[in-house]
């Protein structure tokens, strides 16, 4: 199959300075919405991590949860809490 070659114009609009500083500028802004994306990931999982072991039903769990399970469990954990039965020890 033949290849399509760039008309010299496109070539020439595509190494111009002002498309070649768009194209660092969106790539710039790509990397810091990545590296923020990633940020609040680490954040999320720090603070999920240490709702496992602060929850002693998952913290005395001998597998590994997913974030999910973690949440559903501290969920329940907290409502049991709340109960009247399960509340305050006299």
């Amino acid at each position: 199959m033949a290849e399509k070659v760039p008309s010299s114009s496109a070539l020439a609009a595509a190494l111009s300075p002002t498309a070649c500083s768009s194209k660092v500028a969106n790539n710039v802004a790509r990397i810091q919405r990545n590296v923020a994306e990633k940020q609040r990931r680490d954040k999320l999982n720090g603070y999920i991590s240490e709702l496992a072991n602060i929850v002693p039903m998952i913290s005395s769990s001998s597998k590994r949860l997913d974030k999910t399970s973690i949440l559903r469990l501290s969920a329940a954990y907290l409502r049991i809490c709340k109960s009247p039965l399960g509340g305050k020890k006299n």
